[in-house]
């Protein structure tokens, strides 16, 4: 039998502990419920992740290392209007809904090489077919009553990133799922007296987040029913006229930020005054964040589970519990109050709830005014999203994990910080610092000071990022380097990195007399987080190669120190150099005294019976341009040498007169084998890089990633003695990169129309500005 009225089914009394007649509970309930012609009300539930210290229920079924954060809002408003006695249910439709959930856990230590599964989702908004869902409220007899609602679900995109340590590379798969809600209550005891149903702080452990994740987590609810037949009463939240451009603070001691005041009021369905008075009014945040430290990088390594955002108030008879998440003022007289929420955190969030505890038990929830869901949402903000709409509407909108930024002529987009972390920003040189979501960030520990300054403004300069390099040691770990290490659950695309700089004490420390960057693997294009370091030794070393002119002109020595800041620097961000296979190359002098000599003419060799075809870029022979030097330094040696060997070659003719060494028959045969061999070959020589087509040393001559320190280049000419015809490369001649390049074509020495030939040719992999990618998430292209 179904009806709109409820029926009583029997009434009896029984005596309770203190001895007065109490009536007994009927089987559909206490009697004075029987004339209810219908229900309405709601019901507020948060959820949060378990104790993830202790990883309470979550160690025991997972064993590799990880984390889980799980935050939700559920509300909904409902009219029950439908009764049946057998059982005895009341039943209605919900008239609103709204479930905001944010989820996010990282597994480390999964499968083969230990790979690292990321999952996330955030949602907001209506619950699905939330016209159709079916609310219930039923009377079990004398043990109590129970709510519940049908199936509380909103579709989101569930996200799931696996990153392949041994790789690098990444797996994203993307799916939709469903996040539920809370879908009821237990039996809860009726009260005492009066004619409303509530109950609240009870507790309920689920395990489903979504039909995709399953954790251990609670729900913190608040269920309230009235019958209809009462005064229909509204408690308004005031929109703050700071509201909408208000934006959560903080200072790196975690100082309390500017506080948004909310207001809340007491009013009729018309609008005017209650005839109930208020007897308290109940604030509350909820799903209130607990983002590690107060910005991405401060403190370094954040452990803390502070929340992000705490109340306070002024005036008289109010109370903060709750770790400040809960206060409770009552009212004298009126019907309204206001509250403080108080940030500290430059990336917190929450939603304030509030309740009007009437005198009458009636417990009135608090909506936005002219909205149809509880609570406001603080900063204001999208039902899917962290970040304030003000600071969307003046910088980027989008999803919190928008990690787009695009530099026209750069392939790959993003700098590894989502919309969310470049909102919640840094802390540098002491002071907050916010991201730039329309330029890629990039962080420079300057370990040298001063005079690194200017090679990392020509760095900023040519890559176009937006480099920051007023680090403190606090502010990014020498060891770590990540500059987003303090997340949560606020949207997170990547652990980005910063690189730092510092100075080498000697060529043997540095491991070479310039500069290095130190990739943590060998044979990739680098990222930041594969960057170990980038070393260099001092502005003044003797030992470094940037105090030598290699082929510079005078002029563009002073600035080698900056260039070859800019240079490693780049190498951090994916630049490779314009190609490989330059090689060292030692030629000596070879006359025609040399005893290995059989040509008749001078010439330089590898080895004294290894000639080179080595010429000047105007044709001339260097050899025999060298023949003037050759003479003074032979009869340097023979002033030197000469009696002293003149005296001992008849022992060494005597010991070897088979003439076994290199023909030697005569004394002054021996005094040339000395002298020539031993000392013009080793003295007077040509040392250094030799500079291939397609190798460092091409492209655009100009570019801040080509070499400029060859000695040779390979000719393409024959040679007329020995294998191979070479150049000499003149000091001088070619003018230091301080650009980047565009195009892997040749220019300056390396244009086709240099005489003789094009020293070096065009780049082999040209373009280098096509090749910035700061972005960690992002796997170098040329990964093993």
């Amino acid at each position: 039998m179904r009806s709109r009225f409820a029926k009583v089914v029997c009434v009896w009394f029984v005596v309770n502990t203190t001895g007065l007649i109490l009536p007994a509970v009927a089987e559909d309930g206490p009697p004075r419920f029987h004339e209810v012609k219908a229900w309405r009300g709601s019901f507020v539930a948060s959820a949060k992740t378990l104790d993830e210290r202790s990883g309470l229920g979550w160690e025991s079924i997972n064993p590799w290392k990880n984390t889980v954060s799980y935050q939700a809002v559920f509300t909904v408003d409902f009219i029950l209007d439908e009764y049946e006695d057998e059982p005895s249910v009341w039943t209605g439709r919900v008239v609103s809904s709204n479930l905001e959930a944010s989820y996010r856990g990282v597994g480390e230590g999964l499968g083969k090489g230990g790979s690292i599964v990321e999952m996330f989702f955030n949602t907001g908004g209506p619950l699905e077919n939330s016209d159709k869902l079916q609310a219930k409220l039923a009377f079990h007899r004398e043990r109590g009553w129970s709510f519940h609602v049908e199936t509380p679900k909103r579709k989101t995109e569930f996200t799931q990133i696996t990153t392949f340590k041994e790789t690098g590379k990444k797996f994203i798969e993307r799916r939709d799922v469903f996040a539920y809600g809370l879908n009821g209550t237990g039996t809860l005891p009726y009260p005492e007296k009066r004619m409303v149903l509530f109950a609240s702080e009870q507790k309920m452990e689920d395990t489903s987040v979504s039909n995709a994740v399953r954790v251990p987590f609670t729900w913190d609810y608040t269920i309230y029913l009235e019958p209809t037949s009462m005064e229909e009463l509204r408690l308004e939240i005031d929109e703050p006229a700071e509201y909408a451009k208000w934006r959560p603070e903080t200072t790196p001691d975690r100082g309390a930020g500017n506080p948004l005041e909310v207001s809340a009021r007491l009013v009729t369905a018309s609008g005017g005054k209650p005839q109930t008075k208020v007897e308290s009014f109940e604030w509350e945040l909820q799903a209130t964040s607990k983002e590690p430290g107060v910005a991405l990088n401060f403190p370094l390594d954040a452990k803390d589970t502070k929340f992000d955002l705490e109340l306070d108030a002024s005036g008289p008879y109010f109370e903060l519990s709750k770790e400040n998440q809960k206060m409770v003022r009552a009212v004298q007289s009126g019907w309204s109050d206001t509250v403080k929420v108080v940030p500290y955190d430059w990336g917190g969030w929450t939603t304030l709830q509030v309740t009007a505890v009437l005198t009458d038990g009636r417990r009135i929830s608090g909506k936005l005014k002219g909205k149809s869901e509880y609570g406001l949402r603080v900063p204001k903000r999208d039902m899917d999203s962290h970040i304030a709409d003000g600071w969307k509407a003046e910088h980027k909108s989008g999803a919190d994990d928008l990690d787009d930024e695009e530099v026209a002529g750069q392939k790959d987009n993003g700098d590894g910080f989502s919309l969310y972390e470049e909102y919640r920003g840094w802390v540098v040189d002491g002071a907050h610092l916010e991201g730039d979501p329309k330029k890629k960030d990039f962080f420079v520990l300057n370990l040298i000071g001063a005079d690194a300054e200017a090679g990392i403004d020509l760095f900023a300069s040519v890559s176009q990022l937006s480099v920051h390099d007023r680090l403190r040691p606090a502010e990014m770990s020498e060891e770590k380097r990540q500059m987003n290490g303090n997340h949560k659950l606020g949207a997170h695309v990547a652990d980005q990195h910063g690189v730092w700089i510092k100075t080498y004490g000697s060529k043997s420390d540095l491991g070479g007399g310039g500069a290095f960057t130190v990739l943590q693997e060998q044979g990739v294009a680098g990222r930041p987080g594969l960057v170990k370091g980038v070393g260099i030794l001092s502005r003044t070393s003797e030992e470094s190669d940037f105090t030598k002119p290699f082929n510079l002109a005078p002029a563009d020595l002073a600035g080698a120190y900056d260039r070859a800041i800019a240079h490693e620097l780049l190498h951090t961000v994916g630049v490779e150099h314009h190609g490989d296979k330059d090689y060292k190359m030692i030629v000596g002098y070879c006359s025609t005294r040399n005893p290995a000599n059989k040509l008749g003419r001078p010439y330089y060799g590898t080895a004294m019976d290894q000639p080179i075809d080595l010429r000047t870029e105007e044709g001339e022979d260097v050899a025999q341009r060298d023949l003037p030097d050759y003479e003074n330094l032979r009869v340097m040696m023979e002033a030197a040498l000469g009696d002293r060997l003149r005296a001992e070659g008849p022992k060494f003719l005597s010991i070897n007169k088979d003439g076994s060494v290199m023909g030697i028959t005569t004394v002054d045969q021996y005094v040339d084998w000395q002298i020539e061999t031993l000392t013009v070959f080793a003295f007077m020589h040509q040392d250094g890089m030799v500079g291939v087509e397609k190798g460092e040393h091409s492209g655009a001559e100009d570019c801040l990633m080509r070499y400029y320190f060859a000695k040779f280049y390979e000719s393409k000419k024959p040679a007329t003695i020995g294998s191979k015809q070479y150049y000499l490369v003149d000091q001088g001649t070619e003018r230091i990169g301080v650009a980047i390049c565009r195009s892997g074509t040749g220019t300056g020495v390396n244009a086709a129309g240099h005489q003789p030939q094009s020293r070096y040719g065009d780049a082999a992999n040209g373009d280098c500005f096509s090749q910035i990618c700061p972005n960690d998430g992002i796997p170098p292209s040329n990964t093993k």
